[in-house]
C-alpha cells in the first residue's frame, strides 16, 4: 500500500509506501530496509538523501527481537546501508502482560541501538510540540550524518493488548493509574486554552475534522469489491518499474534463450586464470575443469549459474547477491571474485569483463563487499560512510547522545562531527510536583550540542 501527499514546506510530492508484517514482530525490518536501498539504487541515490526508511516498533520487540539487532548491525555495511534509517519505538512500557524489569537487563528498550551509536531521543508522548521538536530534530540528524536514529515515545497502552485482555490481572497498580491518567488530546486541549491559542469551539472544530476523514475512508473502504493481494505483498509506487518492452501477454511466453556466442563468452571469462593475480593452486584446477566442460559443451550446477548472471548483465540488467559464502559459493563452486595468494585485497571479478556495455554486479556478503569494480582493487567506498568513518573520526572517542525531553528545548546546532569533547549535558526541566505516570524519571534531561 502506498500513498502520495504533498509536503506543504517543500512544495514537493513525498510517496509514503507501507510494507505489511506479520505476526512475527519486527520480521519486516529488513525488507523495508532492503527495499529502500532498491529505489535508492534505481534513483542512482548514493548518499541516502531521496529515500528514507522509517521503522515503527513495539517496545517490548525493539529489545526483544534478534532481527533489530541485525538490521542495525547490516546499518553501516558498505552496499547494505541506506545512509540511515529512523526508528520509532511506541513504548508502552509493557510488553504484552511483561513489565519491563522481567523483558530486559538494560535501562531502556532503546538500548540495542547504542551498539552503532546511535542517537537516541527518549520524548513524553503526552507532550506534542516536544515529539515534533524530536522528530525534527531526528530527521535532520539522519540527513546530515547518514546514520540511524531511535526515537523512544514513551507513553502508556490505555487498554489491554486485546479486545478481551484485562492488564489489572497482571499490573493493577500501573492500570489503576492509567485509569485516572488524562489522555493526551484533553491535556493538549486544556494547555493550549490556557495559553488562549484555542478555544472549546475551535477543538471540536478539528476533532469534526478528523472523524469526517475517517468516515470518509470507511464509506470509501465498503465501496472496494475486491482485493489485490499483490497490495498486500508489495507496495509499488509510480514510477519504480520502468515497463520498456509493453505489456506481458499470458498466452506469449518471452524468449529466455541466449545465442552460443554469448555462453561461449561467459564460459571463457569464467575459466580463464587472469594474468596479474596469483591464484591459489586448487583454484586453478577449477578453472581448468570449467574450460574442459566448455570445450564439450556440457555444464553443471556453477556454470549453468554463471550463464543465467552472465547473460542478464549482458543484457543490461542488474545483479545482486548477497549473504554468506556469494563469492566463492557454499560448496566451493561458484568463486566469481578470485583473490590473489600474495596480495592483500587484491582480486579479480570475471563477472565484471564480460563486455564493455554489460550492467554492474555486486557481490555482497556478510562481512565485507564487492562492487562493479574491474581491476583488481577494492572499489570506493560511498561517499557519506567515507566521511562518517575517516581516519581522524575513527581516532576520535565517540559517544553516543542520548537526549531526553519534556517540554520545549533549547535550540541545537547539529555539529560536523559528535565527539565526548563536543558534547555537554545540562538540565532542562524538573517538574515539581509531577505525577507524570508515563516519564520514568523524575526530571528529564537533553543534550547540548555545540558546534566543533
Amino acid at each position: 500500500m502506498s500513498h502520495e501527499t504533498i509536503n506543504h514546506a517543500s512544495k514537493e510530492l513525498i510517496n509514503v509506501s507501507l510494507c505489511a508484517n506479520p505476526s512475527h514482530l519486527e520480521a519486516v525490518d529488513p525488507i523495508v530496509i532492503g527495499k529502500c536501498k532498491a529505489e535508492q539504487f534505481y534513483r542512482n541515490d548514493d548518499e541516502g538523501k531521496t529515500v528514507v526508511p522509517m521503522l515503527l516498533h513495539g517496545d517490548a520487540a525493539f529489545a526483544g527481537q534478534g532481527v533489530v539487532y541485525e538490521t542495525l548491525h547490516l546499518s553501516h555495511l558498505p552496499f547494505y546501508s541506506v545512509g540511515g534509517a529512523i526508528h520509532l519505538v511506541c513504548n508502552n512500557q509493557i510488553g504484552f502482560t511483561t513489565d519491563p524489569r522481567h523483558s530486559r537487563a538494560s535501562p531502556y528498550c532503546t538500548d540495542v541501538g547504542r551498539v552503532v551509536n546511535a542517537p537516541i531521543f527518549h520524548v513524553n508522548a503526552d507532550d506534542p510540540d516536544a515529539v515534533v521538536y524530536v522528530s525534527k530534530v531526528a530527521a535532520e540528524f539522519r540527513q546530515t550524518f547518514n546514520t540511524d536514529v531511535v526515537i523512544d515515545l514513551i507513553g502508556y497502552r490505555r487498554h489491554g493488548h486485546n479486545e478481551i485482555d484485562e492488564p489489572m490481572f497482571t499490573q493493577p497498580r500501573m492500570y489503576q493509574a492509567i485509569k485516572k491518567h488524562k489522555n493526551v488530546l484533553d491535556k493538549y486541549g486544556d494547555a493550549l486554552k490556557e495559553q488562549g491559542v484555542v478555544d472549546d469551539g475551535d477543538i471540536q472544530e478539528l476533532i469534526a475534522q478528523y472523524e469526517k476523514i475517517c468516515e470518509d475512508a470507511l464509506a470509501k473502504a465498503k465501496t472496494e469489491t475486491k482485493l489485490q493481494f499483490r497490495h498486500w505483498l508489495d507496495s509499488p509506487w509510480k514510477g519504480f518499474f520502468k515497463d520498456d518492452q509493453g505489456t506481458w501477454v499470458a498466452e506469449k511466453l518471452p524468449e529466455t534463450g541466449v545465442p552460443l556466442e554469448t555462453l561461449q563468452r561467459i564460459s571463457d571469462e569464467i575459466s580463464t586464470p587472469p594474468a596479474d593475480i596469483t591464484l591459489h593452486g586448487g583454484l586453478k584446477r577449477v578453472l581448468k575443469g570449467r574450460a574442459g566442460l566448455a570445450k564439450n559443451q556440457v555444464a553443471d550446477w556453477a556454470m549453468g549459474e554463471s550463464f543465467g548472471f552472465g547473460s542478464l548483465l549482458m543484457d543490461g540488467n542488474h545483479v545482486r547477491l548477497s549473504g554468506q559464502d556469494v563469492e566463492r559459493g557454499t560448496f566451493s563452486h561458484r568463486h566469481h571474485v578470485l583473490h590473489c595468494q600474495k596480495q592483500d585485497k587484491g582480486i579479480y571479478l570475471p563477472m565484471s569483463n564480460l563486455s564493455e556495455d554489460q550492467v554492474t554486479v555486486i557481490l555482497f556478503w556478510q562481512d565485507n563487499y564487492i562492487s562493479d569494480a574491474r581491476v583488481n582493487t577494492p572499489s570506493a567506498i560511498p561517499p557519506y560512510l567515507s566521511t562518517a568513518f575517516s581516519a581522524s573520526s575513527l581516532a576520535t572517542p565517540w559517544l553516543t547522545p542520548t537526549l531526553m525531553c519534556s517540554g520545549k528545548l533549547s535550540s541545537v546546532t547539529l555539529p560536523t562531527r559528535l565527539s565526548a569533547s563536543s558534547i555537554s549535558s545540562f538540565l532542562l526541566d524538573r517538574p515539581s510536583g509531577s505525577d507524570n505516570v508515563v516519564s520514568p524519571c523524575s526530571f528529564l534531561t537533553a543534550m547540548k550540542v555545540t558546534n566543533t
